[in-house]
This record gives C-alpha cells, structure tokens and sequence, in this order.
C-alpha cells in the first residue's frame, strides 16, 4: 500500500511520515508512506493508493480528487496531525484503503 502525506510544503509531515513508519512496523504492515508538497502531488503520489491531506490544505482536497480521481483522497483531523499521531492516521489510511 502506498500513502501519501500532502501539505504545504511537504516539510510538516516529515515527522508524521516518521510516526506512521515506526506504527507500521510494529503492525508488520507493508506500506510506503510518503510526504509531499501540494503543488507535487499530482506527479509524485498518482500512483498512491490514498493521499492525505494535512489540515492546512484541505480546501485544496477537491483540487486534488479532480486531478486524482482513481485515488482515494481524505483530510486528516486536526487532532491527529496536531498531535503527530502517526498510529492514528495510519488507521485512517488503512481503513480508507480497505473500504475503497
């Protein structure tokens, strides 16, 4: 499975990159998860299996589904990104996935 962050600048989920990585390990899940600018989304995450997008470009998550349409797009919550959850967004990846 391949996840793809998109924010701003794809420098704020590094660190969730970072957290989703070590929850999927400890899973013994086979994923790549990635984090990527906005304005890169479109050539570097059409191969994703699912794009999240930070809170900050949310309004931006229409944009992404035009360009995107065979790739599930969804927001992360504000909660979780704030709180650089990795284990939860990484549920909310897999769950998008499965009911895809």
């Amino acid at each position: 499975m391949k996840i793809t962050l998109v924010c701003a600048g794809g420098m704020s989920t590094s660190i969730l990159v970072q957290t989703m990585v070590s929850s999927a390990n400890k899973q013994a899940l086979k994923c790549e998860i990635q984090a990527v600018a906005i304005s890169r989304a479109k050539q570097e995450a059409s191969d994703s299996d699912v794009i999240l997008c930070a809170p900050q470009v949310k309004f931006q998550e229409a944009m992404l589904k035009e360009q995107l349409p065979h790739v599930t797009i969804a927001t992360i919550s504000m909660i979780d990104y704030g709180m650089m959850d990795g284990e939860s967004v990484l549920k909310q990846a897999v769950s998008l996935v499965e009911n895809a």
